[in-house]
């Protein structure tokens, strides 16, 4: 069962979806039979990055205060396990590397924010309550149905159009990125473990953005692209994303399936085919 905020595109027809927003602060006992009882509750909804959106106040309260109410209406559910998406993007900028889980956090802007008073709001409960929560901190996610506005996506559309792949500053600046599948297995791995609390979850190979242009300009052959340095400084020059993801694999049995490349390629194939790149929030899932 999935409580969604409007509709939404399944993929799995016996996904049943029930509306709901969590921004609402009051829940009938009605509307608690028909989705009870509930096992695992995986906390996926956010308000999403907007460099349009400077309200911090709306972050904390859709990411952070809402976290709060669906913690609660998990444990009046039954639900005995309750997995969090958190974004390493709670750290800022990272003052050593590798980034592990002890890396103090300084959000830089407030969608970090909203998601760190989640992760603070699922750690109270966990310590608190005694309750077995876990807060997952995705690096870089990537697949199919992505944003097209960030780095990866762009430099494969740029591929396919036979533009050139051009990064900023020296090149140097580092991500980490981590696929959907991988996301996933990480999701299920902190419903089925007996540990709980906060795990960096990664791909485990940081990429330099000009070494990303480059693979990606190898792994579209037709392509007339070259990856070349744009020219313009790079605003963050100096951010190198290389983080621990020890603590998952020790304590979750987590292990990242998919390479970077294998999985861009499978990107590639999937947006030449167009068909393939459905949004999620597509048809009406019922």
């Amino acid at each position: 069962m999935c409580l969604v905020r409007r509709p939404v595109w399944c993929a799995d027809e016996a996904i049943e979806c029930v509306r709901y927003d969590l921004e609402r602060e009051d829940v009938g006992e009605t509307e608690l039979a028909a989705v009870a009882p509930v096992d695992v509750v995986f906390h996926l909804a956010a308000k999403m990055p907007d460099p349009r959106v400077a309200d911090a106040g709306a972050y904390v309260r859709t990411n952070g205060l809402a976290t709060l109410r669906l913690l609660d209406l998990a444990w009046r559910l039954g639900a005995q396990r309750f997995v969090y998406a958190s974004s390493i993007s709670v750290i800022g900028v990272p003052d050593r590397v590798p980034v592990t889980e002890d890396h103090a956090p300084g959000p830089t802007n407030p969608y970090a924010l909203g998601k760190l008073c989640g992760e603070q709001a699922c750690e109270l409960a966990r310590r608190t309550q005694g309750r077995r929560v876990t807060s997952l901190r995705i690096t870089s996610l990537y697949g199919v149905g992505m944003p097209a506005g960030t780095v990866l996506p762009a430099f494969v559309a740029r591929a396919l159009a036979s533009e050139d792949l051009a990064w900023y500053g020296s090149g140097d600046r580092t991500q980490d990125f981590v696929h959907v599948d991988d996301v996933l297995q990480a999701c299920i791995r902190a419903a089925e473990s007996d540990e709980s609390g906060v795990y960096n979850i990664g791909g485990g190979c940081p990429v330099r953005m000009s070494d990303l242009a480059r693979m990606i300009v190898a792994l579209v052959p037709s392509s007339r692209s070259r990856a070349v340095p744009d020219g313009r400084p790079d605003p963050q020059e100096g951010i190198r994303w290389v983080v621990d993801i020890g603590r998952a694999r020790r304590e979750l049995g987590y292990d990242p399936q998919r390479s970077l490349a294998d999985g861009v390629r499978g990107y590639v194939a999937a947006v030449r085919d167009g068909a393939a790149v459905r949004p999620w929030w597509g048809s009406p899932c019922e």
